[in-house]
């Protein structure tokens, strides 16, 4: 190729004394930018890098004009998620749809302190992203107090033990090995050679990992004994059995072949041998604790799948009962939307199931009362107490407050009118109250029965309807009385039982919630939280941390006295 001469004058003057750039002086010469800087090169020209004002005004303009504006975000909303929730500044750019570096810039420009806080970590599971909360508190009480390794805390709580240690080592927590005390050699002699038990079936016993055994008997210089090996091999079970334990009990990988005792890697072949899809089940150890309680009183309940999304927790097929319990955050509007609950308290209902909605924080802060009222619904009380043999009477309303507290879900009402008690031999063993409703003071004529209650773990047989003919003949200058069931407990059977009448079926309501608990709306009016009029109530409470859950309705009932 022959090579282009450009006369060393023309790019002086061009470059240095018109002051052009490399590239306008291709253009105007019609070459490649490339061939002037290497003639440049050649003739010693130096190669200037100042460009003409013109070009520089364009070039400030252009940054100017993709420049974006300032994200400005509430300095007191900032101290609430970063000091008070106790969040990451990942984290809060995630709620807030902003990046990390201005989080941590508008937490410099408000001179709070940034904080390094356990980062919440985001799990892909079935194609959508799943966040799991860990009480690191709990973590650190089970592995420093109660002396638990990482694998026993990870099995309790239902998670990976990767997760565990990870979370430990965001929040400083030390991971200390405990250290079980090797057996002896005769032990592990007569376990691995006279019973021929495998390493595996040693490490169970013993709570430990095959790799471990293997060290033990290395150690205590055992030869590997390799009698286990004609013991008769399991055969796979039925692919149904399988899609049973797996999809519709939702059992573990771990729990079933615990269940079957095998190996994870015998299991993994079996699910390929019958091309079965596999889950990461991450089930609720409160919610075992309710279906290991109720199964010593009724074995036959059990775990139940309607179709490929309907479940059901606990159910029992001869009362046809369900209980479902729901994590507040996981079966939040954000989570399973606003109908999730009523929408499957609506198809049990159609199959003629009764089925009884749990929230996470009831059962946390009332344990007892939970399971005495699951214990009633399911007919499996062993105290009975007869009506007839027990007295009513008037009772103060304190007295009869501390019974609610004691003994009912909700708790006492906010103000009570009277208060009647049914004794058994001058022991309390059920209260009922009448009150004036917080919106409908104003109405005379009407008295809302706020609370009906009975002593946990009792069985009053009449107490409801002894209490309220009493209550009849000592309420004077009332026209009706009202009352409403919730759908996730009851379907006011007890009501109808009274000589109540269906007025009107409500539609489903909802609380916020936050963290593990929820917060009734009415704590949350405008006026109260500061909210302005352009701003919805759910949109401010989101932003300052809260999600909403919706419950399955009410019905209001009316007795004409």
């Amino acid at each position: 190729m022959k090579k282009i001469q450009i006369d060393k004058g023309l790019i002086e003057q061009l470059h240095i004394k018109e002051n052009k750039s490399l590239s306008e002086i291709a253009r105007m010469l019609n070459v490649n930018p490339e061939t002037v800087r290497q003639r440049a090169i050649e003739y010693n020209i130096e190669i200037s890098r100042n460009y003409p004002k013109t070009i520089k005004k364009c070039l400030t303009r252009r940054k100017s004009t993709i420049r974006r504006k300032k994200i400005h975000i509430d300095k007191d909303l900032l101290i609430d998620m970063h000091i008070n929730q106790k969040l990451c500044v990942s984290e809060i750019g995630r709620r807030l749809n902003i990046s990390d570096d201005t989080v941590r810039n508008r937490l410099k420009e408000c001179e709070i302190p940034i904080k390094k806080y356990p980062r919440i970590m985001d799990r892909k599971v079935g194609g959508r992203t799943r966040t799991i909360d860990l009480d690191i508190n709990e973590v650190k009480r089970l592995h420093i107090e109660n002396k638990l390794s990482v694998v026993k805390i990870a099995e309790k709580l239902g998670v990976s033990d990767g997760l565990i240690a990870k979370r430990m080592k965001e929040a400083g927590i030390p991971i200390t090995p405990h250290k079980r005390p090797i057996p002896t050699k005769d032990e592990l002699y007569d376990l691995h050679h006279t019973q021929n038990l495998s390493d595996r079936k040693i490490a169970k016993i013993y709570g430990v990992s095959c790799s471990l055994v293997g060290q033990w008997r290395d150690a205590l210089k055992i030869d590997t004994c390799f009698n286990f090996r004609n013991e008769p091999r399991i055969d796979i079970p039925l692919k149904e059995e399988l899609i049973n334990l797996h999809h519709t009990q939702k059992k573990t990988l771990k729990q079933i072949y615990n269940h079957y005792d095998i190996s994870q890697e015998t299991l993994d072949r079996w699910f390929t041998y019958h091309d079965i899809e596999k889950f990461m089940w991450n089930h609720s150890s409160k919610e075992e604790e309710i279906f290991e309680y109720l199964k010593q009183y009724i074995p036959h309940i059990k775990k139940v799948r309607f179709g490929k999304k309907f479940e059901i927790d606990i159910y029992d097929d001869k009362q046809k009962i369900g209980i479902k319990y729901c994590g507040v955050y996981w079966h939040s509007e954000k989570i399973r939307g606003r109908t999730y609950h009523y929408d499957k308290m609506k198809t049990c209902a159609d199959l003629g199931i009764q089925l009884i909605t749990i929230f996470e924080d009831e059962y946390l802060e009332k344990p007892d009362i939970i399971k005495s009222v699951l214990k009633s619904k399911l007919g499996i009380q062993t105290n009975r107490i007869y009506a007839r043999k027990c007295t009513v009477k008037e009772i103060d309303n304190n007295i009869a407050h501390k019974f609610y507290d004691e003994n009912h879900i909700q708790g006492s009402p906010g103000k009570s009118i009277v208060s009647f008690g049914l004794f058994m031999n001058d022991s309390l063993v059920a209260a009922m109250s009448f009150g004036k409703h917080h919106r409908d003071n104003r109405n005379l004529n009407n008295i809302i029965l706020n609370r009906l209650c009975f002593l946990r773990d009792t069985n009053v047989i009449g107490g409801s309807s002894k209490l309220f003919k009493f209550a009849l003949g000592e309420l004077k200058g009332y026209n009706n009385i009202i009352s409403w069931s919730d759908n996730r407990w009851s379907s006011g059977k007890v009501y109808e039982t009274l000589g109540f009448t269906e007025e009107v079926k409500l539609p489903k309501d909802y609380h916020y919630v936050k963290g593990e608990k929820r917060f009734p709306k009415q704590n949350f009016t405008k006026a109260r939280i500061g909210c302005p009029k352009d701003i919805k109530e759910h949109d401010f409470m989101k932003n300052l941390g809260y999600e909403v859950i919706w419950d399955c309705g009410k019905i209001r009932w009316t007795f004409k006295v």
